[in-house]
């Protein structure tokens, strides 16, 4: 009776793993479709080149050696650079074409099932 209790713990807690695997998985597998969403959106002819200058004009700020916050404050410094590309990209997601972003959305999500295919059979867990 012992062993069955500690072999469902054991299951649950391998239940709870594998969750948290899958949540991180997911995560990243977000952040990086966005990136490839913004790279698509910078290569496609069809978004204008005006819009175009929303995510180099970020660079340029994140290289740019004048910060509204100083990197000299640490911590704060870098949140101002992190929070400004992220509304940069973000807003030039949200001006670009709506239907040239749901395509590409589309492609990247028939890809990203792709993929999951052969992720789900490269996971191995271990249950002991």
């Amino acid at each position: 009776m012992e062993q069955n209790n500690e072999t469902n713990l054991q299951t649950q807690d391998n239940m709870v793993e594998t969750a948290e695997i899958k949540k991180k998985i997911s995560f990243f597998q977000e952040v990086i479709q966005n990136l490839q969403l913004i790279w698509r959106l910078i290569k496609d002819p069809n978004v204008p080149i005006a819009l175009k200058l929303i995510p180099a004009g970020t660079l340029v700020y994140l290289i740019m050696p004048i910060d509204v916050l100083p990197d000299a404050f640490l911590g704060l410094g870098q949140l101002d650079d992190l929070g400004v590309l992220l509304v940069g990209l973000k807003a030039f997601v949200e001006m670009a074409p709506k239907d040239i972003v749901a395509q590409h959305r589309k492609e990247l999500r028939g890809e990203l099932l792709e993929s999951d295919k052969e992720l789900s059979h490269s996971i191995i867990i271990d249950q002991k």
